[in-house]
């Protein structure tokens, strides 16, 4: 049975009426709201449209999305993968450099010869094809939701320890652009709700498609997760934690500000190179303009950009999943 929509006062009138009880005068420590009044939206936006789904997503609508709320240890663990040719020196350096900043951390590697994706048609699919990168898509929802614990994309680097992030029983992720979600980064308690759907939707996916996994997670999210919003802001409820790009994709201007960067080496893609050069600190900035040009441009040509501006004015817009078998 489903609980009523708490409905939760206007932040700006209780930052108000907080003034008014200290005689005008406020301590930002002391604030309701974290760093003022902007730091948290209502749970309901005005001119959001319902929750309710088209018939086409029936099936994943039938999973329960539910978490109990119950308190959890951070899961040690760090799984990463690598399929199909011996794992390369600069990805060797930096499992290394996890190591280094998380020492009581179990790093898992999967390969060909310990885990079997088998019983996803998708993956099969990819074993046949040497789909390398797509192979990894299933892989990384498997052992969260078998194992629980962080996935890191093998060029993903650590500014901070792990044991630093706020974690519970939500799955938590962040952007990859301000319209699209990024996998890069993950971190969830072992049968996660979010994460078993998500694996689920790999066995609906049409022979001739291939969507990557920043397709597949925002399609979901902006479809089946309710109240979420596409706006490319942090975002929490009773299932999921997302951070904006800055935080595990994206270079933060200020290096220390950022939790990691994704140094989106392609690797899996034709022709990429394997290799990539860990970020040093005396040429962050040139990185983060570099990149922060590159997103620009790339944001408007992304398939989500619509939704993305729908999203900044409260509406959230329900989007066909192209890439999968039609209900």
């Amino acid at each position: 049975m489903q609980e009523s929509p708490v409905q939760h006062p206007s932040p700006v009138r209780k930052c108000r009426t907080f003034r008014k009880k200290t005689g005008g005068k406020v301590d930002k420590k002391q604030l309701p709201f974290k760093d003022g009044c902007r730091a948290r939206l209502p749970d309901t936006l005005p001119g959001s449209r319902s929750a309710s789904l088209p018939s086409c997503h029936s099936r994943l609508s039938s999973i329960p999305l539910e978490v109990q709320h119950i308190q959890h240890d951070m899961i040690k663990k760090i799984h990463y993968c690598w399929f199909g040719s011996p794992v390369p020196e600069a990805v060797r350096q930096n499992v290394r450099k996890w190591k280094e900043l998380n020492p009581d951390f179990e790093i898992i590697e999967w390969n060909e010869s310990n885990i079997d994706v088998s019983r996803f048609e998708f993956g099969r699919r990819c074993l046949e094809q040497n789909k390398w990168g797509f192979l990894g898509d299933v892989v990384r929802l498997q052992a969260l939701v078998e194992h629980g614990g962080f996935y890191l994309d093998c060029d993903v680097e650590l500014f901070q320890p792990l044991s630093r992030l706020p974690v519970d029983h939500r799955f938590t992720l962040g952007y990859m652009y301000d319209c699209a979600l990024g996998t890069a980064f993950l971190y969830a308690p072992p049968q996660h709700p979010l994460c078993i759907s998500l694996l689920s939707l790999h066995n609906e996916i049409r022979k001739e498609c291939w969507p990557v996994s920043n397709t597949i997670y925002t399609d979901y999210f902006i479809n089946e997760v309710p109240k979420f919003l596409l706006n490319g802001k942090k975002w929490q409820s009773d299932l999921a934690t997302l951070y904006p790009k800055e935080f595990f994709e994206q270079p933060a201007f200020i290096r220390s500000r950022g939790f990691s960067i994704h140094h989106c080496c392609g690797s899996w893609m034709p022709g990429k190179s394997h290799s990539f050069i860990l970020n040093q600190a005396f040429c962050h900035q040139v990185k983060w303009l570099k990149r922060k040009i590159n997103t620009a441009l790339a944001l408007r040509r992304n398939e989500f950009y619509p939704y993305y501006r729908a999203a900044l004015k409260g509406v959230s817009l329900k989007k066909n999943y192209d890439w999968r078998i039609r209900q």
